[in-house]
């Protein structure tokens, strides 16, 4: 996985966000992903070498440890396929526990990244994916004066 990133302020969030969008924009999503249909596969999937890859290299997924000390993974995408296009934003705490993959991340935590990332208008989704505890969120890209986007 890139290299874990100790954050203290909503400001040093707010710096890494804007570099995961300006990376979403250039290798955004054309079409749904397809999740693992059973708890086998995304094991299968987790541990294949393609996951390693993508978890080492794309700054589309982040870690931060938040004070220098929680864990949060965040993934990044903007989804063209979607109608409206759509930012996806999905977070855990990768630290696993009884009968888990990963740890919800709590409401308090969630109101202060969100923001960072959208500073309005996004809602939370169910996980799309085999993994319950994730925590999806979605904002449709916003036009900017009937041309452009705003990333925001």
């Amino acid at each position: 996985m890139i290299e874990p990133v100790a954050v203290y302020s909503a400001a040093e969030v707010v710096a890494i966000a804007e570099d995961m969008k300006a990376h979403a924009q250039k290798t955004f999503h054309d079409q749904k992903p397809e999740y693992s249909k059973s708890d086998e596969e995304l094991v299968e999937r987790i541990n294949s070498e393609e996951m390693r890859k993508v978890t080492k290299e794309s700054p589309g997924i982040r870690c931060l440890l938040l004070n220098g000390e929680l864990p949060v993974t965040l993934g990044l995408t903007l989804d063209v396929w979607k109608d409206p296009i759509s930012w996806n934003l999905s977070m855990s705490i990768p630290i696993p526990s009884p009968g888990q993959m990963v740890q919800r991340v709590p409401d308090e935590i969630i109101s202060v990244l969100v923001p960072c990332f959208f500073k309005e208008g996004y809602t939370e989704i169910p996980p799309e994916g085999r993994i319950p505890q994730i925590r999806q969120f979605i904002k449709p890209l916003e036009k900017k004066d009937g041309e452009g986007n705003d990333n925001h």
